[in-house]
């Protein structure tokens, strides 16, 4: 009878060890699961910094992309403008010439 408490102790004291560790790296998973969520929220706050900057930059850019298509607008008129005085001038000096 000695022999199965002595065998009943040492199994308990085995799988009280196994015990141990498994709460131990219970333990751990739940601290790394942490560590996990801390670096994701981490990350999701720097991701959304980083939209908000590339928002702020092209509501910035907007004003600037404006005025190119204000230019772009002018300098069109211009090169009718400069193309109509070219075949008036053409005219007019073809008409010269044959006079």
């Amino acid at each position: 009878m000695d022999g199965n408490v002595f065998g009943l102790v040492l199994l308990l004291l085995l799988l009280g060890g196994n015990g141990v560790d498994s709460f131990v790296r219970h333990r751990q998973r739940n601290t790394d699961r942490e560590a996990d969520k801390a670096r994701w929220a981490a990350l999701a706050e720097e991701l959304r910094e980083m939209k908000n900057s590339l928002n702020r930059e092209y509501l910035l850019r907007e004003p600037h992309m404006r005025e190119h298509a204000t230019l772009d607008e002018k300098l069109r008129a211009l090169t009718h403008r400069v193309d109509e005085h070219d075949k008036q001038f053409s005219a007019l000096t073809s008409r010269s010439r044959r006079q």
